[in-house]
């Protein structure tokens, strides 16, 4: 008789699991879609628009930048020419000036940083919509994760990309929404 490891009663275990834990249905007797959400991200017209409007702020900030480096670099020839009669006074100003620069960078890169941080969640949030709404009108009753699935399930990437690029106001309405809860409660009793 074999001898079967820990392991392999572990994964044999969760694999018996699996198999009802989708709200004690069968996975085998639900239709399962799958979506590979970095390909829709990258295929997301919206994300091009949102991107040339990071890059456009990325722009003005660079150009604030150089203008209070020009500044600097103004003040620095002042005190090259004035030689010795430069005073303390003056180089405290410059590095007034430098210091504000530091503070300006730090500010912009935090500001950079959100307004990304926005977008992203904005698209995944899009994403998420799509995925919902389309697999519900094509008759899915689960929609994954491409990535959260080793096989199976029908691809809808595609679907999600053209329903996204479609250029509709996504949303939820009442009426789908009032479905997706239907659903949800028979899965609950």
């Amino acid at each position: 008789m074999k001898k079967y490891t820990p392991i392999l009663l572990i994964i044999t275990s969760l694999l018996m699991m699996t198999s009802t834990m989708s709200f004690g249905e069968p996975i085998s007797t639900q239709n399962i879609a799958v979506v590979e959400t970095g390909i829709v991200l990258e295929q997301y017209t919206k994300k091009i628009d949102l991107g040339d409007k990071l890059d456009a702020q990325r722009k003005k900030y660079d150009d604030e930048l150089n203008l209070q480096k020009e500044g600097i670099l103004k003040k620095e020839l002042e005190l090259v020419k004035k030689g010795d009669k430069t005073t303390k006074e003056d180089f405290e100003q410059l590095n007034e000036l430098k210091g504000n620069i530091e503070l300006s960078f730090k500010e912009f890169d935090t500001n950079l940083g959100r307004l990304y941080n926005d977008y992203m969640q904005e698209l995944k949030s899009d994403i998420a919509i799509a995925a919902v709404v389309v697999g519900k009108e094509m008759g899915f009753d689960i929609v994954f994760h491409k990535g959260a699935t080793f096989y199976g399930g029908t691809d809808i990437t595609q679907e999600v990309v053209a329903f996204l690029n479609k250029g509709e106001k996504i949303s939820l309405t009442e009426e789908k929404m009032k479905g997706i809860n239907n659903d949800l409660k028979k899965y609950k009793n």
